[in-house]
C-alpha cells in the first residue's frame, strides 16, 4: 500500500509596524503588507494554520490561528488598518516572540530591520535564526534611502535572492546589485525602462 502524509505546518507572518515603515517612504508599508497578505493566502490554500503578528514597541497578535481559505478576508481586514506610527524596538519585540515546540512551524519576517542603532538589525536576524522554526526574512528597503545598499552588503555580504516588485531602472539597479555571488533576481513588476550590465558581470558574479 502507498500511503501519503500530510504534513500541517503553522505558519507565523510577522509584520513591521514602526514608524519606519511609513516616513518618510510610505510604499514601503504598502508593500509589506501585501507580502503579508500574498504570505497568508498561500498558507491558507495550503492548509496550513496561520497566525498572523505585528511588532513595533512591542509584538501584538493581530488575529487568531486561523485554517482554510475562506479566512483570507478576515487578513486583508486586519491588516489593512494596520497603523505604522509605533517607535522602533526591533529587538526587545522580537523577543516576546515565541514559536510553538510542538508544531512544525514557518516563520516570515517582514520588516525593514531599522532599529535604534545599526548593529541592532544584525542582532534582530540572530534572534530570528535562534527561534525553533524555519524562518525567512523579508528585508524591505526604498532604493531611496541612503545608504541601503551599503547596510545590505555590510550588514550580509549581499542577499540570496531579490523580488523587484516595481521594475524600474533604478530598482532593478539596487537588486542585482544587491546580491551576493550566485544570487537571484526576479522582476515582478513591469514599470518599464532600460537597463544594462556588461555581459561578464553574469558570469562573474554568478548572478541570475
Amino acid at each position: 500500500r502507498l500511503f501519503e502524509e500530510v504534513q500541517e505546518f503553522h505558519v507565523h507572518v510577522l509584520v513591521d509596524r514602526s514608524r519606519s515603515m511609513v516616513e518618510p517612504h510610505p510604499e514601503k508599508r504598502i508593500l509589506a503588507l501585501r507580502l503579508a497578505v500574498a504570505l497568508s493566502y498561500l498558507a491558507l490554500v495550503s492548509q496550513h494554520r496561520v497566525s498572523v503578528f505585528s511588532f513595533g514597541q512591542g509584538m501584538r497578535r493581530e488575529l487568531p490561528p486561523l485554517k482554510g481559505p475562506g479566512h483570507i478576508h478576515q487578513v486583508i481586514e486586519r491588516l489593512s488598518g494596520l497603523r505604522c506610527d509605533e517607535p522602533t524596538a526591533l529587538c526587545g519585540a522580537l523577543r516576546e516572540f515565541r514559536p510553538g515546540r510542538d508544531r512544525r512551524g514557518i516563520v516570515f519576517l517582514v520588516s525593514d530591520l531599522f532599529g535604534a542603532a545599526p548593529e541592532e538589525s544584525r542582532e534582530a536576524i540572530r534572534q530570528a535564526i535562534s527561534w525553533p522554526a524555519e524562518t525567512h526574512v523579508i528585508h524591505v528597503l526604498d532604493p531611496r534611502e541612503k545608504d541601503s545598499l551599503t547596510r545590505l552588503q555590510r550588514d550580509y555580504g549581499g542577499v540570496h535572492a531579490v523580488f523587484d516588485f516595481v521594475g524600474a531602472e533604478s530598482t532593478l539597479q539596487l537588486a542585482v546589485k544587491a546580491l551576493r555571488r550566485g544570487g537571484i533576481a526576479v522582476v515582478v513588476g513591469l514599470y518599464g525602462g532600460a537597463f544594462t550590465l556588461p555581459i561578464p558581470m553574469f558570469p562573474w558574479n554568478g548572478i541570475t
